[in-house]
Order: structure tokens, then C-alpha cells, then sequence
């Protein structure tokens, strides 16, 4: 991909999270009914409705990219284009009323991560990161810390 197509892609993550934000804040806190995965794992309604908003409009746009979706909306098409995709990440939180959850999009061209984006619906808060093109909050660049030393940084677990 060049680079005008790759901004485009850019751009299109932030419209992803952005267009799935008001069906999980519709259900959080809301009467849930979730289901068991296979896995053993929960999944809501509103896991599959943002992962179908989200599957959708990349399928509408980019209809020859492969998708690897969490719930139900995988696709492969042996392109060498792929969209990874968790529509809620902490999905038992989620379901707990705990406000510690995101929506989580990345997308990888020929094996390779090259951009993603972490959105926190609750806090209004997107973090992006683009192969050699710096990470960001909420458009702000965002930065490794300098320290050198362990005993200057603090570690949050």
C-alpha cells in the first residue's frame, strides 16, 4: 500500500472505533443476557452488534481484506490484508459495570502490525499507534519515557 492509501486506513480506524462507541455505551449497564463462548468465555449482544458495525463497514470498504474478528464475523479470503478485531475487550467487565474496557482494532498487511487503535468509550479516550508514525492520545503524540533508571519510573500494575 502507499502512503496515500495507507493515511486512508489511518483515518478509517478512527472511524471504526468512533461508529461502534454508542452501542457500548448503550450497553453498559444495561440488562445483559450473555452467552457462553466455546471457549468457555462471556459474550454479550452488544459484543456482536459493535463487532458488526465495525465488520461491516471494513467489508463495505475494503471488501477484499481478510477479517479476524473475536465473536462472529471472521472472514478469510487468503488476502495478504487483515483486520483484527475486538469489539469489546473486557467483555467481563464489561458485563460487571466495571468502566474499564475498550473497543480494540488493529489492522496488518502481509503479516506485519501497522497501525491499531485502543478506544476507552468511557473516558472518551483513543490511543493510536501507527508503524513509524509515532503513538497518540486523543491526537496528542505520546511518548517512552526517558528514565533511565528503575528507581526514577514508576510502574503501575
Amino acid at each position: 500500500m502507499n502512503d496515500a492509501e495507507f493515511n486512508e486506513i489511518s483515518k478509517f480506524v478512527y472511524l471504526l472505533a468512533d461508529k461502534s462507541k454508542k452501542i457500548t455505551l448503550e450497553g453498559f449497564y444495561s440488562n445483559l443476557d450473555p452467552k457462553t463462548k466455546k471457549d468457555g468465555s462471556p459474550v454479550t449482544q452488544y459484543d456482536i452488534k459493535a463487532e458488526k458495525i465495525i465488520c461491516d463497514l471494513i467489508s463495505k470498504k475494503f471488501p477484499n481484506h481478510n477479517i479476524f474478528a473475536e465473536e462472529i464475523s471472521s472472514k478469510a479470503l487468503g488476502s495478504d490484508y487483515t483486520w483484527i478485531v475486538d469489539p469489546i475487550d473486557g467483555t467481563m467487565n464489561f458485563m460487571n459495570g466495571i468502566p474499564q474496557f475498550a473497543i480494540s482494532i488493529g489492522y496488518e498487511e502481509s503479516g506485519e502490525i501497522k497501525c491499531g487503535v485502543i478506544f476507552d468509550p468511557i473516558k472518551n479516550e483513543i490511543f493510536y499507534a501507527e508503524k513509524g508514525g509515532g503513538a497518540f492520545l486523543n491526537n496528542t503524540r505520546i511518548r517512552v519515557s526517558n528514565k533511565k533508571k528503575l528507581k526514577d519510573s514508576l510502574l503501575v500494575t
